[in-house]
C-alpha cells in the first residue's frame, strides 16, 4: 500500500508496470502496486525530496508489509512513498485503508537518512524532525511508512544522524542523544565539556565501536567503562610523520583507517592482517600505526567494509582506490576471486570522478559486501560486488551462473522516475539494502 499527498500530478500511476489507483475524499490517493519490482514515488511537492530503495524487503524495509524471506527482493530501485506520521499496525497484513496525509510544514525535505545493522532506516527532515521503518525488536508487524519518532528533548539543531542498532543523534552544541525503537525515551549519551572541539562527525565501526572527528583534526574514541571519548593518540601508537590533523576515519572489526591532512592514510588493528587491508604491513603491535603504501597524495574520503575484507580511498580528484581481499569481486578490478591485494590499486571501470562511496551492513553475509558510489555531478550511481538480495540493483541477474560483478556497471535512476533536473543527494546503506535521496537542483 502507497499513499501519495496529492491526487495530482504526483501520483506514479504506471498502466504499463500494471498499477491501478484508487481516489478517495480529499487529496488523497492509494497506489496499489501490483507488480513487486515497479517504482513507486514519494514526492513532498515541487522541488522536494524523494528516496530510492532496493535490495531486501526483510522487516519491511522497502515498504512492504509483513517478515519476508531472504530471497523476497528487488533489483529494481524503488521510489519510496513517505505518506504520514505512521500508526502502528495493528492488523498482518494491513487493511488497505485511507490515513491522515504526511504534510511537512513549508514542504520539508529529506536530509540524511542512515540505516540500522539489523534492518530499519531513520531519516532526518529539515524541520528536526526525525521518522523510522522498518524492524522492530520483538514485533511482528513494522512499519511499512515512515512514524514519527518523539522530539529530542533539546531545541538545538540537529548536525548529524547514525545509527549501528541505536540511533545517535549529534546536535551543534556536540551532544549526542541516543534512541532505541520500540518507543524507549531519549537519553543523552555524551554531554561534553565547554572545553572540546566542535564535533565535525559520528563514525561508527563494527560491534559497536564509535569515534568522534573533531574539527582541531583529533579523533575521540568511545570509553564504555568511563562513558567518555578518548583521544586515539592516547591508546594508539603515532610515529612523528603521523602526529598530524586527521580528516577522516574508517573502523570495521578488525581494523582502522585514518586519512591526515596531508593526505596520507594510516591503519591500525589485527596484526596477521591476513586480509591485506593493512597494506602490505609487517607484523607489529595492533595498537601501531602503520602507513598504507602506494597512495596518491590528497586522500579525503576512506570506506572499509564491515568485516575488514576491503578498503577503499577517494583522492582529491575523484579517483577511487580499493585493496583487501576480492571476496565476490569488491575490489572493483580484475583479481581473482577471493585474492588478496594489499597494494593500492585504482579502481579504473569508474567513468566519472567520485564523491561518495559507501558498501552494505549486512551482518550475517559479512563476506557478500556490495560497493555503491556516487559521482561528483551527483547525476550517476555506481555499483560493483556481491548481488545478494539484489543489491546490484540493475532489474537483471549478472551473468549466468555468477552472483557478482567484478567491475562497477551505472544504475539509471532515471528509469525508474528521476527527472533531468533532479540531483542525487547523498546515497545510504542499512541491512541487506543500498537507497539515494534524490531532489532537485533547489532542494538539495
Amino acid at each position: 500500500m502507497y499513499f501519495n499527498q496529492r491526487s495530482n500530478p504526483l501520483l506514479w500511476v504506471n498502466k504499463s508496470r500494471k498499477f491501478s489507483s484508487l481516489e478517495l475524499p480529499g487529496e488523497t490517493a492509494i497506489a496499489i502496486k501490483q507488480q513487486p519490482s515497479a517504482p513507486i514515488v514519494l514526492n513532498q511537492g515541487r522541488g522536494g525530496t524523494s528516496l530510492y530503495l532496493w535490495g531486501s524487503n526483510r522487516s519491511s524495509t522497502l515498504g512492504e508489509a509483513g517478515e519476508h524471506l531472504e530471497d523476497d527482493s528487488t533489483s529494481c530501485p524503488l521510489k519510496f512513498i513517505w505518506n504520514n506520521a505512521y500508526q502502528q499496525i495493528t492488523t498482518h497484513p494491513p487493511t488497505v485503508t485511507p490515513r491522515p496525509a504526511f504534510s511537512p510544514p513549508n514542504h520539508q525535505k529529506i536530509v540524511q537518512v542512515t540505516g540500522r545493522d539489523s534492518f530499519g532506516f531513520y531519516a532526518l527532515l529539515t524541520d528536526n524532525s526525525l521518522y523510522y521503518w522498518g524492524r522492530i525488536p520483538g514485533g511482528v508487524n513494522w512499519p511499512i511508512e515512515p512514524m514519527i519518532l518523539p522530539p529530542i528533548p533539546s531545541t538545538e539543531p540537529i548536525k548529524q544522524i547514525c545509527a549501528l542498532d541505536n540511533l545517535y543523534v549529534l546536535l551543534n552544541n556536540n551532544q549526542i542523544w541516543t534512541y532505541s525503537p520500540p518507543w524507549q525515551p531519549w537519553t543523552l549519551f555524551y554531554n561534553p565539556p565547554n572545553t572540546e572541539s566542535n564535533i565535525k562527525a559520528l563514525k561508527f565501526s563494527f560491534q559497536n565501536a564509535m569515534f568522534i572527528l573533531r574539527e582541531d583534526g583529533t579523533v575521540g574514541q568511545w570509553d564504555n567503562v568511563n562513558r567518555s571519548f578518548v583521544d586515539i593518540r592516547n591508546t594508539t601508537i603515532f610515529s612523528d610523520e603521523a602526529n598530524r590533523p586527521i580528516i577522516d576515519i574508517a573502523g570495521s572489526a578488525h581494523a582502522n583507517l585514518l586519512a591526515l591532512d596531508d593526505g596520507t592514510v594510516w591503519g591500525w588493528g589485527n596484526p596477521v592482517n591476513s586480509n591485506g587491508v593493512l597494506g602490505n604491513r609487517p607484523l607489529v603491535p595492533n595498537n601501531q600505526l602503520f602507513q598504507i603504501t602506494p597512495l596518491p597524495a590528497q586522500i579525503n574520503q576512506l570506506t572499509l567494509t564491515i568485516n575488514t575484507e576491503a578498503a577503499f580511498a577517494i583522492d582529491q580528484a575523484g579517483r577511487v582506490w580499493s585493496w583487501g581481499t576480492n571476496y565476490h569481486g569488491i575490489l572493483g578490478t580484475t583479481e581473482p576471486l577471493n585474492a588478496v591485494r594489499p597494494i593500492p590499486q585504482q579502481i579504473t571501470g569508474l567513468t566519472k570522478p567520485i564523491k561518495q562511496c559507501i558498501c552494505t551492513k549486512i551482518p550475517f553475509h559479512a563476506s557478500m559486501n556490495t560497493i555503491l558510489a556516487l559521482s561528483t555531478d551527483q547525476q550517476t550511481l555506481f555499483v560493483w560486488g556481491s548481488n545478494i538480495d539484489g543489491l546490484l540493483g540493475n532489474c537483471i541477474d549478472p551473468p549466468p551462473g555468477e552472483l557478482y560483478y567484478a567491475t562497477p556497471h551505472i544504475i539509471d535512476l532515471q528509469t525508474y522516475g528521476m527527472k533531468y533536473y533532479e540531483k542525487i543527494a547523498s546515497i545510504f546503506s542499512g541491512g541487506a539494502n543500498l537507497g539515494a535521496i534524490v531532489g532537485s537542483y533547489a532542494a538539495i
